[in-house]
């Protein structure tokens, strides 16, 4: 059974939200959950990289500093970073005047890092903080968080967690920090952020529409309401991923295929999404090309009875009856059980 859509981002979502209620009652009104304010000058540090060499605060000297601090594996991690790849492009012109760096909570094998960061033009340097001393230091909780630092060593911008808006919002503080545009620019962009967010919040509204359509029943309302949804939300990847699945399931292949694409673009993690992609192709026929992205799910989920199914469904077209006969066992004790 396909996890249910929506239920890991309204957690955080909520998660978050009840942190800044609990951090604003005890009176830090400018800060979420970090041990430095907007306005501070930032602690020193001084940690190993990926590569080994020691690094410390001193690379930030007459540069703004734009601090990452990620974990390889987070859903959100993907997609922040090639926002921030994307802004790393449109501010070429000025990249002696900015200094990328990423600091990761555990040691990561040089493997994961290529994996993540390889195909970024951002010339970020890795760190690592294995006993969260920065991480204390600078207050963080959530992750992805990003911090700009101006060039005195002043905090000057604090964005925690990915929501709608983090790329224009992180563009245009740097931009400002360059001297590119005024305060006033500054502010106007984030009226436009308020804006998005209002759009994320009908977008999400029209997705509970969706689920109730659903649970009616309605497969053809539900269709429309979450294409409805993308309209307003395209990195709304949950209804990418559930309309690729009605879809398939009512054999528009090709129309369930860009669904799911459209979900990858955003997250290329999304297990789901990957499974569907793989479906798509055994729909299609192509054994050679949905083999490897079941396999893929299953050894990362391997708890996925739709996985099973689908990897059941894959061994009976090349016939192999006992083991497609044990993926459709394994798919029903799952899916019995609700997994």
């Amino acid at each position: 059974m396909i996890e249910k859509c929506g239920y890991r981002q309204l957690v955080q979502e909520r998660w978050i939200s009840l942190l800044a209620i609990l951090i604003m009652s005890v009176g830090l009104h400018s800060a979420i959950g970090r041990g430095i304010m907007i306005g501070e000058s930032v602690p020193a540090f001084s940690l190993p990289s990926v590569t080994g060499e020691s690094v410390s605060s001193d690379v930030l000297k007459d540069r703004i500093g734009i601090l990452v601090f990620i974990k390889l594996s987070q859903e959100y991690t993907d997609v922040a970073l090639r926002d921030l790849d994307v802004i790393y492009e449109r501010l070429a012109a000025h990249q002696d005047r900015l200094k990328w760096i990423a600091i990761l909570p555990s040691a990561a094998t040089p493997d994961d890092v290529q994996q993540v960061f390889g195909t970024l033009r951002v010339p970020f340097r890795v760190l690592v903080d294995e006993d969260r001393a920065m991480y204390n230091a600078y207050g963080i909780i959530v992750t992805p968080t990003v911090q700009v630092i101006d060039t005195t060593g002043t905090l000057r911008a604090h964005f925690p967690g990915y929501e709608q808006g983090f790329r224009l919002r992180v563009e245009k503080e740097l931009e400002f920090l360059l001297g590119l545009i005024s305060r006033d620019e500054l502010e106007s962009a984030l009226v436009v952020v308020t804006r998005a967010k209002d759009q994320v919040r009908a977008a999400d509204r029209y997705y509970a529409l969706a689920q109730r359509e659903l649970a009616q029943g309605n497969r053809a309302r539900a269709l429309e309401t979450l294409e409805k949804v993308l309209q307003l939300n395209p990195a709304k990847t949950d209804a990418a991923v559930q309309m690729g699945f009605l879809l398939l399931g009512e054999g528009r292949v090709e129309e369930a295929q860009l669904k799911f694409q459209h979900a990858l673009s955003h997250n290329k993690f999304l297990l789901d999404a990957q499974l569907g992609m793989g479906e798509c192709y055994l729909a299609a026929g192509d054994i050679e090309k949905a083999e490897p992205l079941v396999s893929k799910v299953l050894e990362a989920k391997p708890r996925f009875a739709r996985a099973h199914f689908a990897m059941g469904r894959l061994m009976e077209k090349k016939g192999e009856l006992r083991k497609a006969m044990e993926e459709y066992r394994q798919a029903c004790e799952l899916a019995f059980r609700g997994e």
